[in-house]
């Protein structure tokens, strides 16, 4: 997988940091990397690191076998920070590392940290698009606070088109979305494409990335090595980002559409089975339907937003048993409080006093804790029912 690092290039003294010295920095350290002049990606105050890392132990890829000592990312991103007397964004833009290697959240940034993050202009762009096979109100709401900005939602058949100006919220839809919400697809535009993909394959979710278009940067430390070169460099290619392979006619397909640049957001959202027109909405003005404006909320109201919603419950309907009893507590909140109480009590019960009971531990303990998270499930769902009922 790729580790993306945003390098803030002012100094404390006021200079900037070239694109040409970090690359004969990360030359000496024998690592590769792709460096990218920031304003290919909207922001002029970074510049773009890529690194290869390994995505179960987080460990620097090495180009060749001249260094066996083990690297950890963090690592390497320290010790590139300290050389440089700088600051960094990291986890899509998320987190803020200094010069000593400290990671921070953005509202909880260090006193003696915020006259140099003033300095940082706000990134903005190039806009993403999420394609997510799902109604759920929740996509919307997190891809928003994803994005810290407000996003634009169609619907499109049975399907939701998010788009995000702001360019933040990257692959978020795809990482998150459960296996019942695949296919699901996220893209962007800038110089060349990115496209990160989701679907099921059997019971599995497999992952892709496919690149396309020109790309501009300096790779360092990959001469001995072609494939981790086209990785870096974000050549035309197509990559697997989970441990279940692409089925082989959609590999075929997504390796003839690289190659494509010009179909290609449409030719993969069509292999994928999901709606082209979304393909177009890269543009402010080519919105596949009727537009909605979310904003980002905290997660109680992204949960609210979720559980309100009528569309919610129709997919619900459709379970014999379970999905029918939600339905009726959703009309009927006051009785879905008194249920999940009554759940609540049977489990404290079990944990406490029920060891004097003739129920072998491991069923006693497995039903409690059943028990127990149902009955938070539906009374803090009849809650926020109650609340929004207050609201209207």
């Amino acid at each position: 997988m790729i580790e993306e690092v945003q390098l803030v290039r002012l100094r404390p003294d006021g200079s900037r940091i070239a694109v040409r010295e970090v690359a004969e920095y990360l030359e000496r350290l024998r690592v590769p990397a792709n460096i990218t002049e920031g304003s290919a990606f909207g922001n002029d105050a970074m510049i773009i690191l890529h690194f290869a890392v390994e995505e179960n132990d987080y460990q620097i890829v090495r180009a060749d076998d001249t260094l066996t000592a083990p690297l950890e990312a963090r690592d390497l991103v320290r010790s590139v920070l300290h050389h440089f007397n700088t600051i960094a964004l990291v986890d899509n833009e998320s987190m803020l590392i200094d010069m000593l290697g400290h990671v921070h959240e953005l509202d909880e940034i260090p006193e003696e940290l915020v006259p140099r993050w003033k300095l940082v202009p706000e990134r903005f762009g190039p806009p993403v698009v999420h394609v997510v096979s799902s109604l759920d109100p929740m996509n919307h709401g997190m891809t928003a606070n994803a994005a810290r900005s407000v996003v634009e939602v169609v619907q499109v058949d049975q399907v939701s088109v998010i788009r995000d100006a702001s360019g933040r919220s990257d692959s978020s839809v795809t990482e998150l979305t459960l296996k019942s919400e695949l296919p699901a697809a996220s893209f962007s535009r800038s110089g060349g494409i990115q496209f990160n993909g989701a679907l099921k394959v059997g019971r599995k979710k497999v992952t892709f990335t496919a690149i396309a278009g020109e790309h501009s940067g300096i790779s360092v430390g990959t001469e001995n090595n072609e494939t981790l070169h086209a990785f870096l460099s974000l050549e035309p290619q197509v990559f697997c980002t989970s441990r279940r392979a692409l089925p082989a006619d959609l590999e075929a397909e997504l390796n003839a559409a690289v190659r494509d640049p010009e179909h290609m957001i449409e030719r993969v959202l069509r292999a994928l089975g999901l709606p082209v027109e979304a393909a177009a909405w890269l543009e402010p003005d080519q919105a596949p339907g009727d537009i909605t404006v979310v904003e980002p909320q905290s997660m109680m109201k992204v949960m609210g937003s979720t559980f309100n919603d009528p569309e919610f419950y129709k997919d619900l309907e459709d379970m014999p048993f379970y999905g029918r009893m939600w339905t009726f507590f959703r009309k009927h909140p006051w009785v879905g409080l008194a249920f999940g109480l009554f759940e609540i009590i049977i489990a404290v019960a079990l944990a406490t006093i029920g060891h004097d009971w003739d129920i072998n531990v491991w069923i006693r303990w497995i039903v409690a804790i059943l028990s127990g998270s149902d009955g938070i499930m539906n009374g803090g769902m009849a809650i926020i029912r109650l609340l929004h009922r207050k609201r209207q």
